[in-house]
């Protein structure tokens, strides 16, 4: 199948219209449209939420967007489904990149109902399974405060912090509005629902959730107030020291 045939099935399989122009030079917001949605979100049994086949789906249809790479390994636009769909070791779909676009697509025929998802090590500039994901008697994987965190489904969203390994926070779906904390000393604010964030030169992150009615407009006006909160909260919370201890304040 030559390029143009690829373009073509592309085309009829994402139900997008498009000018007649190059694949490549389509811009990312036509891209996140998703006229035809070829699935749904329903509590999955793997972790949270996950992504189910909204119809039967024959083997290599493309189901959707995933996501734009605008920097590898740390800029990326992902979509609803690029957020949501879950990591198992037998996969029932894999992924395309097609330049910087990466869509997923249904490795075998496949059941209305049934949960959509790609082996995440195959994709190493994103999250990647560890070891500590064990699965539980339900084969559900357990649940750990630096994975779930605030999530709307966790069981930790009362934590008063959560330590992060890593450099990168997706505020998607959370209860509260966060306060980032790099232990390079680097601090970013990270909105409910406001997508990924990356601390560029932090190796691990603290989250601190604004539970307590702070106003987040009144909080990130000022600098200096916003440091002092910060100092404050560390203050009265970090009874164990495990954020002075490791965090460049």
């Amino acid at each position: 199948m030559n390029l143009n045939e690829n373009i073509s099935r592309v085309r009829e399989l994402m139900g997008i219209i498009l000018e007649e122009t190059s694949f490549g030079t389509m811009d990312s917001e036509e891209l996140m449209k998703e006229p035809e949605k070829k699935y749904y979100i329903d509590k999955s049994d793997i972790q949270g939420q996950g992504v189910f086949a909204k119809k039967d789906l024959k083997k290599g249809e493309i189901i959707g967007l995933l996501h734009v790479i605008k920097k590898l390994g740390s800029d990326y636009d992902f979509t609803e489904l690029g957020r949501l769909h879950n990591h198992s070791d037998s996969p029932t779909c894999h992924n395309v990149l097609i330049n910087n676009k990466r869509f997923l697509v249904a490795s075998k025929d496949l059941k209305k109902g049934q949960e959509l998802t790609t082996d995440y090590t195959l994709q190493p500039d994103l999250e990647q399974p560890r070891p500590e994901w064990k699965l539980n008697e339900n084969n559900q994987r357990e649940m750990i405060p630096y994975i779930d965190g605030y999530r709307t489904y966790s069981p930790f969203k009362e934590m008063d912090y959560i330590i992060v390994p890593g450099n990168g926070i997706d505020c998607d779906n959370i209860v509260w509005d966060l306060v980032l904390l790099g232990d390079d000393g680097s601090i970013v604010i990270g909105p409910k629902n406001s997508g990924a964030h990356y601390l560029k030169n932090a190796s691990m992150v603290v989250e601190l959730p604004l539970k307590n009615g702070e106003d987040l407009n009144d909080l990130t006006s000022d600098e200096n107030k916003l440091k002092k909160w910060v100092h404050d909260y560390i203050e009265n919370v970090d009874t164990k020291f495990e954020i002075r201890n490791n965090v460049n304040l």
